[in-house]
């Protein structure tokens, strides 16, 4: 199901606009793609995001995964110890007095 209210293109990756809804029992949604650097077309969606007479799909732009970064450090006893930033150029600013061991980025759900 798409959600027209977050950032939308085509199946192959252009960019898409919603302009507005319609009042049309079938493709009820008007949406502006941009098929070319200079050149958009507005085409009539359905809610499936299927588009009258055309090959194009429409589609919310996948989301990134949010990541971390990950300084790695070693710990007594042979344990490793690290510190999490929200980006490598924050992790690399901030490496604590001891030899950092990696910076990694790792997927990260809240």
């Amino acid at each position: 199901m798409i959600d027209w209210n977050k950032p939308l293109q085509t199946k192959d990756g252009r960019k898409a606009e919603l302009i507005r809804e319609v009042k049309d029992e079938f493709y009820p949604y008007a949406v502006c793609i941009r098929y070319h650097p200079n050149l958009e077309i507005v085409v009539m969606v359905d809610k499936k995001g299927l588009i009258a007479d055309e090959d194009f799909i429409i589609e919310n732009v996948p989301e990134k995964p949010k990541t971390v970064w990950v300084n790695l450090y070693h710990g007594d006893y042979a344990k490793v110890y690290g510190q999490i930033f929200e980006s490598k150029e924050l992790a690399d600013r901030h490496i604590l007095g001891v030899k950092r061991i990696a910076c990694v980025e790792i997927p990260w759900e809240d």
